[in-house]
């Protein structure tokens, strides 16, 4: 949706929800926001009128990371997997150019699927997301004492949170009055873990102010197309701990601490680190979230597409 509303706006564009056969014609380019098996009819259409056509694939972690998706969706890794190629087999004859956010997710589609993407990356509003003085800690009703480390987690996938849980829960040997803090699927958090706070889904409008109250950002995720969270953070002047993988790395850059995959013992020590030097990383973050804007997402997206 981010993507959609940002292109609408950098372009002057629609967002078209249905293309009518008689419509078409009105159209210079076609960019689906995704690569599933929906958009194969406007696609269609588009290619038959010999409109230029593209398709935004942010990942396809279902076909390269099978298993952990599966798990995170609750889904059949099979069925997943075999949905997954299908629609992907479909969509890249209807595309004149493919379209992903990293070089990590570029290199995936090569490997995995055969796919020559041009690389886009993503941005952020930087009206919206950028560092916050609060009189208090607070969110949602919430209070949160000064003396509180609280590191948060912002996620929609289920294998980030049990990560999240678990560093958490050694850290909470080294350090006093820490709390984590989730925005995301709470399902999964074992009920023994105390000093845990589960958030509900908040509006956009309010997530620079979440931000803002934490001390450190944890991210620990094994696969991403992306990893659009570690961005906000930045911008939000949010001290970012994460794992050193691939799409995520090229978000972060050294503005950071990347850690080793399933490293706990390393998470705690980096997130110690990341405490006790907040305003460096806090300023080395904002500094590197301004390369990311969705002016820079348009002109990629032109170049790709040799507008």
């Amino acid at each position: 949706i981010k993507i959609a509303k940002a292109l609408s706006k950098e372009f002057n564009a629609p967002i078209i929800k249905d293309i009518a056969i008689k419509g078409v014609a009105d159209y210079d380019v076609i960019i689906a926001v995704d690569s599933t098996l929906p958009y194969a009819k406007p696609l269609m259409i588009a290619k038959l009128r010999g409109i230029l056509t593209s398709a935004f694939i942010h990942d396809i972690r279902s076909i390269s990371h099978t298993q952990i998706t599966a798990l995170d969706a609750g889904t059949n890794p099979v069925i997943q997997r075999l949905k997954r190629i299908v629609s992907l087999n479909v969509i890249k004859h209807l595309i004149d150019r493919a379209l992903t956010p990293s070089k990590a997710s570029a290199r995936n589609l090569r490997t995995y699927a055969g796919i020559e993407a041009c690389v886009v990356p993503l941005g952020i509003d930087h009206n919206i997301y950028r560092p916050i003085k609060l009189r208090e800690r607070s969110i949602l009703g919430l209070k949160f004492s000064p003396d509180d480390r609280l590191i948060l987690t912002v996620a929609t996938k289920r294998h980030v949170v049990r990560h999240s849980v678990a560093i958490y829960y050694e850290l909470q040997k080294e350090l006093k009055n820490t709390k984590l803090i989730i925005r995301g699927p709470c399902d999964v958090v074992p009920s023994g873990v105390k000093g845990v706070v589960c958030l509900p889904p908040i509006p956009e409008e309010l997530m620079p102010k979440l931000y803002s109250i934490a001390d450190v950002f944890l991210y620990p995720s094994l696969i991403e197309g992306f990893g659009l969270p570690v961005l906000e953070a930045m911008a939000c002047g949010l001290p970012v701990v994460a794992y050193n993988e691939e799409a995520v790395s090229e978000v972060l850059g050294n503005a950071g601490i990347l850690i080793e995959p399933g490293n706990v013992k390393k998470a705690v020590t980096a997130i110690i680190e990341a405490l006790s030097n907040r305003e460096l990383y806090s300023e080395l973050g904002i500094k590197r979230a301004r390369e990311f804007t969705w002016q820079r997402t348009a002109m990629s997206i032109r170049q790709c597409l040799n507008l």
